[in-house]
């Protein structure tokens, strides 16, 4: 082998050596949570004599402490409208619907913990959410007037350990928002059977 070509394959050396390097100790990047859809799909449709079916959010998310919803994978007012959507069919009428959403929130509260020399080796509940998610399905008629309305209020609550990651907290919220929705679904179905029957096609 010659001398140029030994003094080529010296300098290469360390630049491949480098390259290994940074290649073997990349850090995989975080892997994101996935959950499953909240949806009702499996559930039978109503069909309504209304011209319309829409959803009316009235609830006002600050975005800021203590209230978390907006940082849920799916926030319960989402949830609620998901509901309209999947179950909730406008077959034409005089009337409409709306399905008001009046509360939609999760509140965080911080728990006190352990002190001193104890503290350190107790794992304590930093915290506690409270959620609530509360709907009133109104049937309107042309003058604007409610001519029939059901309700449902859902709340749920929950303690995480101090040691909890924010995937962990994410699937606190999402059980808490999916729990309330199963509540919310309930409930609706009772009272459109009992009170809104008379506006179903059936």
């Amino acid at each position: 082998m010659s001398r140029t070509m030994d003094r080529r394959l010296l300098l290469s050396l360390p630049t491949a050596a480098i390259a290994w390097t940074i290649t073997g100790c990349t850090t995989p990047p975080p892997v994101t949570p996935r959950f499953a859809e909240i949806g009702f799909r499996n559930q039978p449709q109503y069909r309504f004599r209304v011209s319309s079916a829409e959803a009316a959010n009235v609830f006002q998310q600050t975005m800021a402490p203590p209230f978390v919803e907006h940082r849920a994978p799916v926030p319960p007012a989402e949830a609620a409208a998901r509901w309209l959507r999947d179950r909730v069919v406008a077959s034409g009428g005089e009337h409409t619907l709306r399905l008001v959403v009046k509360e939609a929130s999760i509140r965080e509260t911080a728990l006190e913990r352990t002190q001193g020399v104890r503290g350190l080796f107790t794992t304590d509940q930093s915290h506690r959410y409270d959620a609530v998610l509360d709907v009133d399905l109104e049937i309107r008629n042309a003058r604007g007037l409610r001519d029939g309305v059901v309700t449902s209020r859902s709340e749920r609550s929950r303690t995480v350990a101090e040691t909890i990651s924010l995937a962990g907290r994410e699937r606190v919220w999402f059980e808490m928002v999916e729990a309330m929705g199963q509540d919310m679904n309930s409930e609706l179905d009772r009272g459109i059977r009992s009170t809104l029957v008379r506006f179903l096609v059936l």
